[in-house]
């Protein structure tokens, strides 16, 4: 008797042992390979196996993979995990020109990927994402790409649906193609509506049939059924400032199977002026009816103020009726004297800091000019009079050419110096290169300002040169404008420094320090307030109340593992009094021992590798052929298997 893997219904699963081991001794030796190879090769092809007989995966399908452009398309993907995987990463990528419109609590980069990170204490549940992409514009096939990792897995390419369709609304087949094709894949779907091959055909939704008559889609031939819908959406408009939406009338199918349609006759009056600044978006050109936005500041005669928006609905923000950047007059409160005004301009939606090319009010000096711009030309030091200013320009009078001599106390020539000539009967009041320190009229020695020098030349002395004047006071700590003050028109002055924050209970005092003028808003070094900690005597919260209700207990103990005790321990540097600390881990679920099923799962390899062992060296013996098995056994266990195998297993 002989048999062979090839006999028809021969399932070796189905086989009891001692058969199985039979017929791997026959199949063995007629193949000519030897029992140690086959077991050696068996193992391996075990060991390769097992991890694909049951493992983690995840996959893609789509919920249409032809679309138009523009439409919306369900992307599922599907994660299916082991018991025990307690982590995963998925990375999909989507092809270039889609949109994400929900990326299912995914988060998305600007390269075009999604990324799902999930990881906990315990094994994690089977999921699934369906994120929402939008097709482009663009006609063509695109493909989605995607990877995910696992505890178990390394990286795998997600599997499953990876190629979507972005089709036309315009596409048809010939109508030869359309009337020989009984299963109606003519029609075409776009947009909720069905589209077939020419003007001379109609489909009815639904089975794809043709109608009865050109331009009367779904006409049954009979006065009582409805004529298709009358367009009548040219007519629509503005009438006497009112938007009128024309409504499609429909009509009936006479006997002649002709179809009579309505008149466009009757319409709704559509009044768009949700922000009630009576400038209707459709009739009157309103460019913002959003209330929460620019809403009744933004309409044709609204005046175009700085804010960010477009209030004139020109089509530009914050310009004016030349289309130039708005801008206000800033600077000195008039232009008297030298003062001007300058300009600031809309920046962002609000006015700038900086007031351009403004000039403001100085202190007087004798110059011919009115400095402090209070409209008096050189009142020095507020003297009413040519003697009590010491300037014959004062009020406007005419300057001298020259210093009068004898000197005189008067700065004759208006050139903020006063008897600067010396004058005397011979010319000369000075040797050349002689020099003396001097001052403007109306300057002083304070603060940054300095004197300055003269030096005389042909016997008479010079103009007083490298005088340091007041100027505008800036934050830097010194007295600029040289009236005894420093940084006076700032919050606080260069350096200072204040103590910030609390000093009651636990808490301690911080700096604010002075930043450009203003104090800085993080207080800098202070001890700040924590929750208030049970039985220490301390306010911890620096409420000016120790150990409150709602205080919780220290513990400096470190957590076991397991579940945490109501008076609390330490479990990866934090104080809890809840839960559980599973191997210095804070968890809200108990802790998973994964030591036994690791023990479980290295004692069932041991035992297959010793199972193993034992048929190889069983084997090491003579190799028997079938019918040295037959003639070994006889008629008691060689044949008693056989009739098994031949009246039972292969029935």
């Amino acid at each position: 008797m002989s048999v062979s893997a090839a006999d028809s219904g021969f399932h070796y699963k189905n086989l009891s042992d001692k058969h199985q081991l039979v017929i791997l001794a026959v199949c063995c030796r007629e193949g000519g390979l030897k029992m140690k190879r086959t077991l050696l090769n068996i193992f391996i092809l075990f060991l390769l196996l097992m991890p694909l007989a049951d493992a983690s995966y995840v996959t893609r399908s789509f919920s249409r993979t032809s679309v138009g452009p523009g439409e919306v398309v369900d992307v599922t993907l599907t994660v299916v995990l082991l018991e025990g995987e307690r982590f995963y990463i998925i990375e999909e990528r989507f092809p270039q020109g889609w949109t994400v419109i929900d990326s299912e609590y995914g988060s998305v980069s600007g390269d075009g990927y999604i990324k799902w990170v999930r990881y906990g204490m315990s094994p994690l549940p089977n999921v699934s994402y369906v994120y929402k992409v939008q097709a482009p514009a663009t006609q063509g096939t695109y493909q989605f790409f995607g990877k995910y990792s696992l505890e178990s897995v390394d990286e795998a390419p997600i599997t499953g649906q990876n190629q979507i369709e972005v089709v036309s609304c315009s596409s048809y087949k010939t109508e030869s193609e359309c009337s020989s094709d009984p299963s109606c894949e003519w029609c075409l779907e776009c947009n909720g509506h069905l589209y077939s091959g020419g003007n001379d055909r109609c489909v009815t939704t639904g089975n794809c049939t043709y109608a009865c008559h050109k331009g009367m889609c779904n006409a049954m031939c009979d006065e009582n059924s409805e004529c298709p819908p009358t367009e009548c959406d040219s007519l629509d408009g503005c009438y006497s400032g009112t938007y009128r939406d024309y409504l499609n009338q429909t009509g009936l199918c006479t006997d002649e199977c002709l179809c009579v349609s309505g008149q466009c006759s009757s319409y709704v009056e559509v009044i768009t002026d949700k922000d009630g600044d009576g400038y209707d978006v459709e009739c009157d050109g309103d460019c913002d009816d959003d209330p929460s936005g620019c809403g009744p500041s933004c309409h044709p005669s609204h005046q175009e103020i700085c804010d960010g928006y477009d209030n004139d609905c020109d089509g530009s923000v914050d310009t004016d009726a030349e289309n130039n950047t708005l801008s206000q007059h800033c600077g000195p409160e008039n232009e008297t004297g030298i003062c001007t005004f300058g300009l600031r301009y809309c920046e962002s939606g609000n006015w700038s800091m900086n007031c351009y090319d403004a000039v403001y009010p100085r202190i007087e000096i004798c110059n011919g000019k009115d400095d402090d711009c209070n409209g008096i030309i050189d009142d020095v030091g507020g003297g009413a009079s040519i003697e009590e200013t010491a300037c014959r320009c004062y009020n406007g009078s005419a300057a001298f050419p020259d210093e009068l001599c004898p000197q005189n106390g008067i700065d004759d020539n208006c050139n903020a110096y006063i008897d600067e000539g010396e004058c005397n009967v011979s010319g000369v009041v000075c040797e050349d290169g002689e020099s003396k320190p001097c001052l403007p009229s109306g300057y002083n020695n304070t603060g940054e300002c300095r004197p300055g020098t003269q030096i005389c030349r042909e016997g008479r002395w010079g103009t007083c040169e490298g005088t340091v004047g007041p100027v505008k006071e800036i934050w830097d700590g010194k007295d600029n404008d040289c009236d005894g003050e420093i940084d006076e028109t700032f919050e606080c002055k260069f350096g200072e420094r204040r103590e910030c924050g609390s000093n009651i209970g636990r808490c301690r005092n911080g700096v604010r320090y002075c930043t450009g003028g203003y104090w800085s808003s993080e207080c800098l070094n202070e001890t700040k307030p924590i929750r208030e900690i049970c039985e220490n005597n301390i306010d911890d919260d620096c409420d000016s109340e120790t150990d409150e209700e709602d205080c919780i207990y220290e513990s400096n103990s470190t957590c076991y593992t397991g579940e945490i005790p109501q008076s609390g321990c330490v479990c990866g540097g934090v104080v809890y009094s809840r839960g559980y600390c599973c191997s210095g881990i804070y968890s809200e679920r108990p802790c998973v021992n994964y030591f036994p099923i690791v023990l479980i799962s290295l004692g069932t390899v041991v035992l297959i590798v010793l199972f193993m062992l034992v048929l190889y060296f069983k084997s090491k013996g003579k190799e028997l052929t079938w019918d040295e098995l037959k003639r070994k056994w006889g008629n008691s266990a060689s044949d008693i298997v056989l009739r098994d195998i031949e009246h039972k297993e292969f029935r």
